[in-house]
């Protein structure tokens, strides 16, 4: 029971402090899933991420959908525990706890998610986000010189993307005159 709360409660929004034992478990386990065992991670992740009422609207998973994703998920976390890096689990639990679990597991699920973020549809999505920011109200928050925002408003209300503002140059200024001064000769003995 123990085992299947840690797992259940991996990718915590920080993870607790790993020891050697855990880092063992973590490299074991990225290395023992193939490309197909990250896609069943993934849709466990996306499964289990729809469950939040803050996004459920916006997936249509079904009940039997889910059954068969959290069995393929539990079929997987199984294996890798008991089969393909037992002595590290056993290791990792034995040294620093049931949080061993959870923070190995959490180290899984960010390459799993880096994996999900580079593929190239889903890095089409990300750049269309790019359509919905107001470019050059970022570029007077970083500094960027000669650039100034043009009057905008202040958010995108109506999920359009916003209108593209005009950059305005700002006033060169030039350097002020600089002088050498020399230093005041050394006093006589």
């Amino acid at each position: 029971m123990a085992v299947a709360l840690a797992l259940f409660s991996a990718f915590p929004a920080s993870a607790a402090l790993a020891g050697p034992a855990t880092d063992a478990l973590s490299t074991c386990l990225v290395r023992a899933v193939s490309d197909e065992d990250r896609v069943v991670l993934m849709q466990w992740i996306f499964s289990t991420m729809a469950r939040h009422p803050g996004v459920a609207q916006l997936s249509n998973i079904s009940p039997e959908q889910r059954i068969e994703i959290n069995r393929k998920g539990g079929a997987l976390f199984t294996r890798l525990l008991t089969a393909d890096c037992t002595l590290e689990t056993r290791k990792a639990v034995l040294d620093d706890g049931q949080t061993a679990l959870s923070s190995a597991f959490n180290v899984l699920g960010g390459t799993a998610m880096d994996g999900l973020m580079a593929d190239p549809a889903v890095q089409v999505s990300l750049g269309d986000l790019a359509d919905y920011i107001d470019q050059n109200r970022l570029k007077a928050v970083f500094g960027v010189p000669n650039q100034k925002p043009a009057a905008t408003p202040a958010a995108v209300s109506d999920g359009k993307p916003a209108e593209k503002p005009k950059t305005v140059p700002v006033a060169e200024v030039k350097p002020a005159e600089t002088r050498t001064v020399s230093a005041p000769a050394a006093a006589s003995k």
